[in-house]
């Protein structure tokens, strides 16, 4: 029935150079509609053989619409999207932290170099500033952590609060290094201070490591015990410092530089391994009691 109705819509001067073509693509076109609509067509008809010599069905356009059913995509839920746009957050603040955490390192390091007594007549107008600019660094990657730790409970949104404490406490001791404020003790003290602050968190979480998990993962565990040596290494330069500046000898003031030194590189190794405990999580241990 629609092949009549096809071909009648041909232009002759088609029809004279390919008629038997015409009719076969009409066919094929007609076996096509007919299979997606089923109510064009009664059953009987579908049947049984087009006719070519038919005529038209009245009730059947040429120009007929034709649905085409597309399959919908995967339903996401809420739950699912809001988890997997939460990991994705986090896993972008990790990368930022972890960036931070190596500058400051950096800055520290280049700080404890360049404020060396062996360094005293190549030094630069202000030597101290690198460890201002590492605080900066320490400072943001501390608020990053609080941000991460803000649907964990008070007590893990304490314990980084604490961090970013020792952190701004770094931040007002290390005003103290310039040269037109230099107050070397005042620097220590607060440096002091501040790096109990960060000692508590990082005890804490440490216990968490040992007590939250039955297998322990390594290089987390690793990166937060050279954390606590490294503001231990801090201390310790602190508290030599501490005494009359004025009065420190040659190589009382090399081996408070030489601690600090140590600290810096102990934090630099922390966050390799901060790093990779973010992407090897799955590496882990256990501790077995024997007898």
């Amino acid at each position: 029935l629609i092949k009549i109705s096809y071909l009648s819509a041909v232009p002759s001067q088609y029809q004279e150079m390919g008629e038997n073509q015409s009719i076969m693509k009409g066919y094929v076109e007609y076996e096509k509609d007919d299979e997606d609509d089923d109510d064009a067509l009664s059953k009987e008809d579908c049947d049984s053989d087009p006719d070519p010599d038919s005529d038209p069905d009245p009730e059947v356009g040429v120009g007929e619409d034709v649905k085409v059913n597309i399959p919908s995509p995967p339903v996401v839920t809420r739950e699912s999207s809001h988890t997997n746009e939460r990991s994705c957050c986090s896993l972008a603040l990790d990368i930022v932290a972890v960036v931070f955490l190596f500058i400051m390192a950096i800055f520290f390091l280049s700080g404890c170099l360049l404020t060396h007594p062996r360094t005293y007549e190549d030094r630069i107008d202000e030597p101290y500033v690198f460890f201002f600019l590492g605080v900066l660094c320490y400072l943001t990657t501390t608020i990053i952590e609080l941000i991460k730790r803000t649907s964990k409970g008070a007590l893990e949104i304490s314990m980084a609060s604490l961090a970013v404490g020792g952190g701004f406490f770094w931040f007002l001791g290390s005003i103290f290094l310039f040269s037109r404020v230099s107050k070397m003790r005042v620097w220590a003290s607060l440096w002091i201070f501040g790096c109990l602050l960060n000692l508590a968190t990082i005890t804490h979480d440490l216990v968490m490591v040992f007590l939250r998990h039955r297998n322990k993962p390594l290089f987390r565990a690793i990166s937060l015990k050279l954390s606590w040596m490294a503001n231990l290494f801090f201390i310790i330069g602190c508290i030599q410092i501490l005494k009359e500046f004025t009065t420190l000898t040659y190589c009382e003031m090399a081996a408070a530089s030489n601690v600090l030194t140590f600290g810096a590189t102990t934090y630099f190794i922390h966050a390799i391994f901060h790093t990779l405990s973010l992407f090897l999580d799955g590496i882990t241990f256990t501790v077995s009691r024997s007898g």
